[in-house]
């Protein structure tokens, strides 16, 4: 049987075996842990709405520039919680009559609320802003956000685009929603 300290090993093979092997256990942990972040187990429902009517969106960040472009119900059976991750996209065209800046944000909402809605992440998106040029004149554009703990009833997810300057036009827009009821 041969004997590894008579092989010659030094304190150094040791440091390095010992940090292999804490790098091995440790980053084990660390995948572990990942799931942690996922959404809690439950039943999945979608739910989607989508228009190809244009928008315009103007005004300087008043209430006047504000305006719900779509929204779609979802169901949240009693006894349950529901997890809900939306996106929207939409064509977007900047104003360019009148100036030489068109901003535009967006943001989900639930039910009723059309001021900014702290549960509902990462909260106002800017989907467009600065000087226009002549070209792309259109572009796709997207935005993702999501809610947790929603409690039971009939509930509207919403989504609002408001403006500074010129602002923007919106077509062929839509918004489709997963809830997870636990």
């Amino acid at each position: 049987m041969v004997r590894i300290l008579d092989r010659n090993v030094k304190v150094w093979h040791l440091l390095v075996l010992g940090i292999a092997l804490g790098i091995v256990v440790g980053g084990g942990i660390g995948f572990a842990a990942s799931p942690a972040a996922q959404f809690a187990g439950g039943s999945i429902r979608l739910a989607s709405a989508w228009s190809d009517e244009s928008v315009d969106i103007t005004g300087s960040s008043g209430p006047g520039s504000l305006k719900r472009v779509l929204r779609t119900s979802i169901s949240v059976p009693s006894g349950h919680v529901a997890d809900v991750q939306a996106s929207f996209s939409a064509s977007l065209l900047p104003n360019k009559t009148g100036g030489t800046y068109a901003y535009c944000f967006g943001r989900f909402t639930l039910d009723s609320q059309s001021n900014q809605d702290p549960l509902f992440h990462p909260g106002s998106n800017q989907l467009i802003g600065g000087a226009w040029a002549d070209q792309p004149n259109a572009v796709t554009v997207a935005m993702n956000g999501f809610r947790r703990n929603i409690g039971p009833g009939t509930h509207n997810v919403n989504v609002y685009i408001s403006s500074a300057y010129q602002g923007c036009e919106l077509q062929e827009r839509d918004l489709n929603v997963v809830v997870n009821i636990r």
